[in-house]
């Protein structure tokens, strides 16, 4: 693997960065799953600037695959938030936690399916971003648009027939940090969860 994919891994990482940073006081739950995509993103960067490329593999593999699925968990959660009522946010942060630790035993136990279970998260987080706009139907179409551009790349774009492996993996890395801006766009322009 060629050290130029180092260049859109970065773009991750400052995108994470920035959108980490605006969105830490009132979405601290979307910021620290940010920070997770980041992350991984981090380590690959190194590992290919490095020239580690294959001992640096399955670590980088396992931070991609386990911090993007807790990640994502960590986004919908304030998305979920974030249209509750006060009521009922107690409720999902204690729900949240009991996921959170869930999911950590599961991405440890179930290396197969990972990508499955983040697929299948990722449509659950498409739902509830569309009914933060449930009475304008422009954003709303907007917002699906957005959180769909993950599920959509993982299908057809990380392992695309009709690009080179090197050009698939730079759009899945672009794309993953157009989706990672579009997700502080959503939750910036939606009532804060916390004040």
């Amino acid at each position: 693997m060629p050290p130029s994919f180092a260049i859109t891994e970065l773009l991750i990482v400052l995108t994470a960065s920035f959108c980490s940073l605006k969105l830490r006081k009132c979405y601290p739950f979307a910021a620290i799953g940010i920070i997770l995509f980041g992350l991984a993103a981090l380590i690959g960067v190194y590992r290919f600037l490095s020239g580690e490329v294959e001992q640096l593999a399955s670590i980088h593999k396992y931070f991609s695959q386990a911090g993007a699925l807790l990640g994502l968990i960590l986004i919908t959660k304030e998305i979920i938030l974030a249209q509750a009522s006060k009521a009922v946010q107690i409720s999902i942060e204690k729900a949240g936690y009991a996921i959170i630790i869930i999911a950590l035993f599961f991405v440890n136990i179930f290396h197969s399916i990972i990508i499955h279970t983040f697929i299948l998260c990722a449509l659950v987080s498409v739902f509830f971003a569309c009914r933060l706009a449930i009475k304008d139907n422009v954003k709303k179409l907007f917002f699906f648009s957005i959180m769909s551009l993950m599920p959509l790349n993982l299908i057809f774009v990380r392992n695309s027939e009709f690009l080179s492996q090197i050009m698939s993996w730079h759009v899945f890395h672009a794309i993953v940090a157009a989706w990672i801006y579009g997700i502080y766009y959503i939750l910036n322009s939606s009532s804060p969860s916390i004040s």
